[in-house]
């Protein structure tokens, strides 16, 4: 006979909550960093003080150290053990980079990016996932029942409305679905004929007019449900995950008839007027959420995103990520020189990051280099960040792309950053919200000058490129909306060229 009384229970050793105590005891390993930086330990005493708080904004500037903190934070979540704990990154490229992070500091960390776990540390509740934000809100998101987040980190808050969004918005492109794009339009030119809006539609298809982009009138949608659905389901292989069709459909298959509808001569978006967030349990009440963010300039943001109002906002006052920028605008060089040649110019000495708005755009830098598909982005990225030499051009990306120190010193910017989706240029073009495109181009902005800036020891050089973003630059109400270092650097930057006669002969490093 065995004496189960005689056995003794093993022993547990609380785990810490305090965030602070959790770095102090983690292993020390070569390349982890030994401590915090100022900005870092105030954040996370104050987020520590607040922890019961549903909705936490951490305020960083972009290279002060977020993905520390917000790994941290998760960490102390899952000591509490509070339940499933989630860290949403805005790309791979990030969750990525995060999971390096988490090997740096000896914190145990589960992730998914292809639709499976890495391991079953996350499904046994002894560690936090790392994901994207197209896992976290797509229809059948893995993360529900019994793992729906009990907390959540989201990492680059700031540009979460436009992932959020995606999640809700059926894309038809007419390269790509030339027949599903024809049979919506045919059900909806009858919508605009009846009141006598079909040459507006007309204008807008042939790009004749002066509006790149109409909405469909309000009750098109409704009185085409059924018509829309059909003709999804017509479409081969529409229901394939791997396909643009089918989670953007699932999310609105119930409720075609409550979207509005955009038209262009390209594309056809179909996407609610606001975002329903209240569909998703981890952004209700008794969920503990975390925002890391570079900026919170504007809360309508995170509102318009989370559907959500933040209750404690922790500002530390640091200069961690405050690196040195020089900003120069095209229309100011004296010489007017051509893009293409400023280009080669720079790849003589310099790696070259090239942003663009658009992949037409794109054709322009060809001589330069070629955007890189969607599936291999990552991986050239990092081939980019590891070479000595060439240029990597960016398409109508904004966040996810970190280039410090020497992996790329300069960035030249051929547009302004405008958003991508059909809903952003109607609201622009036809209702006039200047103001609200403004913010969100300042937003746009401040991300794209932190991808090669990346900490207070950082440095780099941006060449503005595109009579738009000119022009928005060099507009004083525009500017006033940047952040007081990025404002001051764009102001130096003009006033650096306007004294020596457009551009200097030495001004980009190398």
């Amino acid at each position: 006979m065995i004496d189960f009384n005689k056995l003794s229970r093993p022993k547990t050793n609380a785990a810490p909550l305090d965030p602070l105590e959790i770095f102090a005891k983690t292993p020390n390993l070569s390349n982890a960093p030994n401590d915090l930086w100022k900005g870092q330990a105030e954040a996370l005493t104050r987020w520590h003080t607040g922890r019961s708080e549903e909705d936490n904004a951490i305020l960083l500037n972009t290279g002060a150290g977020k993905s520390i903190v917000g790994v941290l934070i998760a960490q102390s979540l899952v000591n509490e053990q509070i339940g499933p704990v989630v860290f949403a990154c805005s790309t791979i490229d990030l969750v990525e980079q995060t999971a390096r992070e988490c090997q740096r500091l000896g914190i145990p960390f589960t992730t998914r990016t292809s639709g499976e776990f890495s391991d079953d540390k996350f499904e046994t509740g002894k560690a936090f996932c790392i994901t994207t934000y197209q896992a976290l809100f797509v229809a059948n998101t893995t993360f529900s029942k019994g793992k729906t987040p009990a907390g959540v980190i989201f990492d680059d808050a700031h540009v979460a409305e436009r992932m959020i969004r995606d999640a809700f918005t059926l894309s038809i492109s007419k390269e790509t679905y030339p027949t599903l794009y024809s049979d919506i339009l045919g059900l909806v030119r009858p919508e605009f004929d009846k009141l006598n809006k079909g040459p507006h539609l007309n204008s807008v298809l042939e790009q004749h007019g002066t509006h790149a982009v109409t909405m469909c009138p309000p009750a098109t949608a409704n009185r085409c449900q059924a018509q829309i659905i059909e003709a999804i389901k017509r479409v081969k292989d529409w229901n394939n995950p791997k396909g643009d069709l089918l989670y953007p459909s699932l999310r609105l298959w119930d409720n075609f008839g409550n979207c509005a509808i955009y038209v262009s001569a390209h594309s056809i978006e179909i996407t609610p007027p606001f975002i329903p967030t209240g569909v998703y349990g981890f952004l209700g009440k008794g969920v503990r959420r975390v925002y890391l963010s570079a900026t919170l300039e504007f809360e309508t943001d995170f509102v318009r995103g989370f559907g959500r109002r933040i209750t404690n906002q922790i500002a530390p006052d640091n200069d961690a990520g405050n690196g040195e920028r020089l900003v120069l605008l095209s229309s100011l060089f004296k010489s007017k020189p051509d893009q293409k040649q400023v280009a080669s110019e720079i790849l003589k000495s310099n790696k070259l990051l090239v942003s663009v708005p658009s992949y037409p755009k794109a054709q322009a830098w060809k001589h330069v280099g070629s955007p890189p598909a969607r599936q291999n982005f990552s991986a050239e990225l990092q081939a980019f960040r590891n070479a000595s030499t060439g240029a990597f051009i960016l398409v109508s990306r904004i966040d996810g792309i970190d280039l410090p120190q020497n992996t790329c010193r300069v960035m030249l910017i051929d547009g302004a950053p405008s958003g991508t989706s059909l809903m952003d240029h109607y609201l622009f073009q036809h209702l006039s919200l200047s103001n609200l495109f403004s913010t969100k181009m300042a937003g746009r902005i401040t991300q794209l000058l932190g991808r090669i800036n990346r900490g207070r020891s950082d440095y780099g050089a941006f060449v503005i490129y595109g009579s738009d973003l000119n022009v928005w630059l060099k507009t004083e109400r525009n500017v006033a909306l940047l952040p007081p270092l990025i404002r001051k650097q764009v102001i130096l930057g003009q006033t650096v060229q306007d004294g020596m006669g457009g551009m200097p002969q030495r001004t980009l490093p190398g």
